[in-house]
């Protein structure tokens, strides 16, 4: 139980504070501003919670913790539903935040066809096709790096001390 409450927390807070720089700050920060607080939170993240849950708080993540055999199917499952249980908690709380603001331009807007806070847009000059082929590959490379970060036969969760290093 312990573990699929950090899960939803966690899930919560990549939600609320990562999805939250689009959302409230999008344009005053921009791209990199966005993908440095997704990695921060994450990094924060795993070193909150990964010694609880494994700090997976992506359903994609989970599936392949299951599909590499270091967790059981019902496991798998169970961890998809607090994700995604604290994903809905995290979205409410952020979509909170943006109406207490009224009158407030908090500059994450998509400005896109009537849609609205910070939708995912494919940018001019892309395809569907694009889109769909990079995040397969993106999502791809982060699951291999967690699968790797997170082996306990070759000392997960742990930072090569300097020493260690062969000069």
């Amino acid at each position: 139980m312990k573990k699929l409450f950090a899960e939803g927390i966690g899930t919560m807070f990549l939600v609320l504070l990562a999805c939250g720089s689009a959302v409230l700050a999008g344009p005053s920060i921009g791209g990199l501003g966005i993908g440095l607080c997704f990695g921060l939170v994450l990094v924060c993240l795993c070193y909150a919670i990964g010694n609880i849950s494994g700090c997976h708080v992506n359903p994609a993540v989970s599936i392949a913790m299951f599909l590499a055999g270091r967790m059981s199917g019902k496991e798998c499952v169970l961890y998809i539903i607090a994700q995604l249980v604290g994903a809905t908690v995290g979205a409410g709380f952020l979509y909170a935040l943006f109406n207490m603001g009224a009158g407030f331009n908090y500059g994450g807007i998509t400005a896109a066809s009537n849609s609205y806070l910070a939708t995912n847009v494919i940018q001019p000059g892309a395809t569907s096709v694009m889109a769909l082929f990079t995040e397969v590959l993106l999502t791809f490379f982060f699951v291999l790096v967690v699968l790797g970060a997170t082996d306990e036969k070759k000392g997960f969760g742990k930072f090569v001390q300097p020493s260690a290093i062969a000069y």
